[in-house]
């Protein structure tokens, strides 16, 4: 019997996650199914759960790169003031980011339509978009367009640059009748003119489908988005070691146990190599050891798709 023939007996999660391996694996890397994310937000994260609406920052470093995430406020006009809201997390703000860099590369537009366009994205997917899926969906989209971002680089040990790379730089709200809510979501979010132009340059192509299985595990969205942006960079015959200090940095601040962070990292590094499965890959016992791999849409589906409406 298939191993994939009784499908029906599994939880939804692995109902989705096992359709969508079978998709992968019967049609690997389509123009169609692509997905993007800015090479920098494959490479520094924002965090996985919620920090709760009193942390307003919060800070994640990657080799020399430190990204520094601040939560905003958004205008309230039935109130004639501005309101805090919190910093995106989990993975419905992964999705978030995904879907707006996806329609800006396609559409090569810094307008990004909202109400129906997303919902559609979230089926997309495979995702229910029930009122609780979606509205949670919105929630991330409102914290993401009142953050700011910075990143910091070392560049020498007495000299270092800071650059801002806020996302969206305006956006029209879409307000609740109920006068006892406040501000519900963006319907339109224009992106930062700076981070739209980098984005046409420095857009990473992801598997939307793979984006779909993976939509409730944020860590294993990361490892996959990590590996796509870097497993093709890797020198031939030149494989690349990184410890698991450098991984518990970026993939696991929130873990204060080294040993519990390798496991849960390799379960989830598991996961994602069911689906990426050209990635080269050692588990080597102080570290990875990465070596060159195909990435999961190839260089000429990018361009093609930055070329054609």
């Amino acid at each position: 019997m298939s191993e994939f023939a009784k499908v029906t007996a599994f939880t939804p999660v692995e109902n989705k996650r096992v359709t969508n391996l079978i998709r992968v694996i019967e049609k690997p890397g389509e123009i169609e199914d692509a997905a993007f994310l800015h090479s920098i937000l494959c490479q520094t994260f924002l965090p996985y759960k919620d920090p709760g609406d009193d942390v307003r920052e919060y800070e994640k470093i990657q080799g020399n790169a430190v990204l520094l995430l601040k939560a905003g406020e958004i205008f309230d006009p039935k109130k004639k003031k501005f309101h805090q809201v919190g910093l995106p997390h989990g993975t419905k703000a992964r999705l978030v980011l995904a879907y707006i860099n996806t329609w800006a590369i396609r559409t090569q537009s810094r307008t990004v339509p909202v109400e129906d366009t997303l919902t559609s994205f979230v089926r997309k997917l495979g995702l229910d978009t029930g009122g609780k899926t979606i509205n949670s969906v919105k929630d991330q989209l409102t914290r993401l367009a009142g953050s700011t971002i910075r990143i910091g680089y070392s560049i020498e040990e007495d000299k270092a640059r800071t650059t801002k790379l806020d996302i969206i730089d305006g956006m029209e709200m879409w307000l609740s009748k109920d006068d006892n809510q406040r501000v519900m979501w963006p319907g339109i979010v224009t992106l930062s003119e700076t981070f739209h132009n980098s984005l046409m340059e420095h857009a990473i192509p992801l598997d939307e489908r793979v984006l779909g299985a993976l939509a409730n595990n944020a860590m294993a969205m990361d490892i996959y988005t990590w590996l796509a942006q870097r497993l093709h960079r890797v020198p031939h015959g030149k494989p690349q070691a990184i410890s698991w200090k450098a991984l518990m940095e970026q993939f696991g601040s929130n873990y204060e146990n080294p040993r519990k962070f390798r496991q849960n990292f390799r379960e989830r590094l598991k996961l994602v190599m069911k689906f990426y499965r050209d990635a080269q890959i050692e588990d080597a016992t102080k570290g990875l050891l990465l070596k060159n791999s195909p990435p999961p849409i190839e260089a000429e589906r990018k361009t093609y798709l930055l070329t054609t409406r």
